[in-house]
This record gives structure tokens, sequence and C-alpha cells, in this order.
């Protein structure tokens, strides 16, 4: 453990240095929490709508924005965009099915989309269809003979507010949120001694990687890795996908890693299942209000963290502790050959078996998440007792990730080009998943990378990576994922903007913030109260006793 001092002469600036750490955050968290709310508060909307009548009248003219033409059978509408069009909207009075394509096109690219009216669905919506000097092509086709209303195309674009008394709320907001959590940190640094025993670097790198895992689902659940073109948005989408792999791998080496020489304890056993049965379950219930569909069969399977509709991580971790004393019992005599032959065997039944199956189309039922587990958990004693010299190396190591990150990436832009290619597909088929080889050797360069870096105790940083598995559970919780993209985050509106990037960065950060907030007020609220149960206490007591009956006798649990 850690002796941390103090020098008194510092306590003034370095208590300032944290109130003004805090107060970037809480601005930022309170700005974006507004804009993924309520984008429009943030940057509101102005829109201009041309009737049918208006466009028609100015067909001769130049110079107007839009203007109509029947060609072939065929309406045809062009709108020259001055600016950024978030959105195009389409209403007709009688639809009849009628088939909408818009067609963008600019210097390096055309993309073509295509929706359905119907009189039950008369207005079609197109989101973020157009940049700024792009012409926009829309296409209205129907059945001969037919007769189509068209009443009104509506365009809308934001521009930045330049309300001083929305800012002047947002800074009043962010200095409220400041002081409660200056508090709250404060008291946190006296009270709990947890995060004096952790090693900054480590718990970094747990930060960076929870970053990386966010803007991987970002791309992932929020689809922009899967457009129709192969523009910038989804170049940018496709380099952050091999992050979010080598993350998970990353977090798997670091539980690992200090698992090897941990005794289990029910009492944090208990601790674990909790936070993912909240999760689970908190979730789940946000979702329902907000629209999702559960059948009878989710619902149950909720309150089951290990084996119900948990996050997979959640569960195999769950399982892995629970056959922790059981791991380090066959494993505590085992010598380095042994240990040696043990990771290859484990190595052959997890990543080998499915490189065979990706090439035979037969896949023998051996590999699993929890496997995953155990493997990661044996490389991991591997390194940790008779380590290798080069993992010692910290730029091979770091070298050795950033090449797996650009080989991924690679992998996965040439497939885009050349989806015909049968070793690309096999390739792109067994590297992309966490049980590969090159993201288990990427996850655990990027640790060991860590690991031999030396950073002076920051309890800020150790203070927010006990975060990052809350983090993980609320943004990526299996049923909650599919509305909070789409309807919180917003994501199928960004597809075409050049606003994506930097829109993704910002949707990490406070989905980093916000799922902190949240954990910290379970730990608070919850967990805490729970955990000083005595009956619950005695129980977690005479388990330990059970499983280390040594224990029990050292202590004589009444003899000597």
């Amino acid at each position: 453990m850690h002796t941390i001092t103090q020098n008194p002469t510092n306590t003034t600036s370095y208590n300032l240095f944290k109130f003004v750490i805090l107060l970037v955050c809480s601005f930022v968290f309170i700005i974006t929490t507004i804009y993924f709310i309520n984008p429009t508060a943030i940057f509101p909307v102005e829109s201009h709508s041309y009737t049918i009548n208006e466009i028609i009248q100015n067909d001769d003219n130049e110079n107007t924005e839009a203007y109509i033409t029947n060609q072939n059978g065929y309406l045809k509408l062009i709108i020259h965009s001055s600016m950024n069009y978030n959105m195009v909207r389409i209403s007709f009075g009688e639809a009849n099915n009628t088939t909408v394509t818009l067609e963008k096109t600019s210097e390096h690219e055309t993309i073509c989309l295509t929706q359905y009216a119907t009189n039950r669905n008369p207005v079609l919506l197109f989101k973020t269809p157009g940049s700024t000097n792009d012409d926009i092509y829309i296409t209205i086709q129907s059945t001969p003979n037919t007769v189509i209303a068209l009443n009104s195309v509506e365009t809308e674009y934001t521009t930045v507010s330049t309300n001083v008394y929305l800012w002047g709320i947002i800074i009043i907001c962010s200095l409220l949120c400041e002081l409660v959590l200056f508090i709250f940190f404060k008291k946190g640094n006296n009270t709990t001694q947890n995060t004096l025993k952790r090693d900054t670097n480590i718990e970094l790198c747990r930060i960076i990687c929870m970053l990386f895992v966010v803007l991987h689902h970002y791309v992932i659940h929020g689809g922009s890795f899967n457009l129709p073109v192969l523009n910038p948005n989804r170049i940018y989408s496709l380099f952050l996908i091999p992050g979010g792999k080598l993350g998970f791998d990353c977090f798997l080496a670091i539980s690992c890693w200090f698992l090897v020489d941990q005794e289990f304890k029910s009492k944090r056993f208990i601790k674990m299942w909790l936070l993912v049965w909240f999760y689970s379950v908190t979730f789940s219930i946000i979702t329902f209000l907000m629209g999702g569909y559960f059948t009878f069969e989710n619902w149950f399977s909720i309150f089951l963290p290990i084996s119900g509709n948990s996050h997979g991580f959640a569960s195999a971790y769950l399982s892995l502790y629970l056959l922790l004393p059981f791991l380090a019992k066959m494993t505590d005599k085992l010598t380095k050959h042994q240990a040696r032959w043990l990771m290859i065997l484990l190595f052959f039944f997890e990543v080998i078996t499915q490189l065979v199956g990706a090439y035979t189309h037969y896949y023998q039922k051996l590999s699993s998440e929890l496997l995953v587990f155990i493997l990661c958990y044996v490389i991991a004693l591997n390194l940790k007792r008779w380590p290798l010299k080069i993992t010692q190396n910290k730029h091979m190591m770091l070298t050795l990730f950033i090449s797996i990150w650009l080989l991924l990436w690679l992998l996965q832009y040439s497939y885009i080009k050349h989806p015909e290619n049968q070793l690309l597909a096999y390739l792109k088929g067994t590297m992309e998943d966490e049980s590969s080889i090159s993201n288990l050797l990427g996850g655990f360069s990027f640790f060991l990378f860590f690991k031999n870096i030396k950073i002076k105790h920051n309890w800020f940083i150790n203070t927010l990576a006990t975060g990052t598995f809350g983090i993980l559970l609320m943004h990526d919780h299996n049923f909650f994922r599919y509305v909070f993209w789409d309807k919180v985050i917003h994501t199928p509106e960004l597809y075409y903007s050049s606003n994506l990037i930097p829109h993704s960065i910002l949707a990490a950060l406070w989905i980093f913030i916000m799922g902190f907030v949240i954990d910290k007020l379970r730990e608070f609220c919850l967990e805490r109260n729970i955990l000083k149960i005595k009956l619950l206490n005695q129980i977690c007591g005479k388990c330990d006793n059970i499983i280390y009956p040594s224990i029990n006798e050292a202590t004589g649990n009444g003899k000597k």
C-alpha cells in the first residue's frame, strides 16, 4: 500500500487545481447533457418550407433555391444547398405508394437514399442529406395512372445559438454541480482508502480503454460503420472498430493480472453481483419507458446477472470470480513448463479451433466467453510469475499495440473495397473477435505498456477509474443500447455530417461523465447501505470459511 503525504504549503494550490478540474468536467457534462436531450436548445433549428405552388411558380427563375421539373413521368425536385442541411422533410397529401429517391452529389461522392411514401405514412424524413455547396436531387416516382399530391418540401439546418440567458443558466448550473462534486470528492478522498492502493498508471489505462470501447459502440450500435458509401465518416468509423475489441481484451488483461494473486471474497462477489443486477434491471425499466418492447422471458432474464440477459463481460467475469479459488488451487503448484503447456492447450481450445472452423465451416463447441477469461487468467499467470524480457520493453509494447490497431483498420478498409476477396473475408472473420490472436496480443501489449510506465499517484484519475465497470454496463446494456444511440445520442442524424467526428468525441466524454456520476450515486445510496447489513456479512463470512477452511483453523474459530 502506498503511503501518501501532502505538503501543507501545497494544500491550497492542490485544492484549487481540483476545483478547476471539476469545474471543467461539470461544465462539459451540463452542456452535453442539454445537447443530447434537446439538441435545439444549444443549436436551434432554422427551417425553410417550399410549398409545391411556390416551387412551380419559380420554375423559370434561375436564382431560386429549389425548383421542380417533370422528366419522363418522374417529378424531380432540385435544391441548391447553400449551407449544411440536417434534414429534408417531404409531405404528401396523397401518396399512393410513391417511391422517393434522394441523391446528394458533391465533388468527391454521390449518396443515394430511397424511402417509400404511402397514404398511411405520407411524410418522409431524410436526415442529414446535404453539405454546403452540394446539390440535392429528389426524384418522385409513382405507378402509372395514379394521382399523387405533394404538399411541401421542408429543409432544416442548424446555427450556433447566441442566447446569453441560456449560457448564463448553464454556467450557474455548472457552478452548483461543481460545488456538489467538490464536496463529494473531498469527503471521498478522506474516507475511501481503496483508491490509495491503486496504481495510477493502470487506472489511466482503464479510463483510456473505456473511451475506446465507448467510441467502438458509437460506430457499431450507432450504425455509422455500415453506411452505403465509403465516405470520410465511414472510414473514421472503421478506424474506431478495432479499438473496442483491443480495449475489451486490455480490460481482461488488467482484471486477470490482479486476480492471479487475489483470494476469493464472498463480499466482493456480492458487491459485483449487485452492481450488475442494478444496471441490468434499472436500464431495462428505462428502456421500457422509452418505448422498448419486452416479453415475459425478457423481464425474467434481466433479474439473473450470470445466466440471464445481462452483459456478456459481466456474466463471464462473475463466473470467473466464482471459479477463482479453484483456479488458484489448481495453478498454485504449477511449474513454469506446466503453466506454459496449460496456456497452449487453452489457446488451442479457444483460438485455434475457431481458425479451423472459419476455414472448414464446421465449429466444434469448445470456445466460449468464459473460456476466453480463463485463458487470459492463465496468460496473466505466466507473464506475472515468469515474465518475458520483451514484455518489459514499454516502447516495444506500444509499437505492437499501434501496429495491430492499424493492421485491423486496414483489413476492415480493404474488405470494404474488395468484398469478393476470400482471403480478406477469412482474415476479417477470424481477427475481429475478442478471442482472436491479434486482439489478445494487442490488449495485453497495451496493458503491459502502461504497467511499465511510472505515473505519480493521482487521486482524480484513480477515482474516475472506479466507475469504468458501471459505465460499460450502462451504455452497452443489452436492451438499452437499441434506444440509447438512436433516441439519446442521435447518431443516425450525423451519418453524412461533417460534425460526426467531434460529436463522437463529445458523446464518449459525456457518456463517461454521466456513467461515473450514476455509478457514484448507486454506490453511495445503495451499495454502502446493503453491504452494511449484519446478516449479509455473517453469511459471507461463513462462505469464506467453507472455501478457505485453513483460515478458519488458523483463527481457531475459537481454538488456536
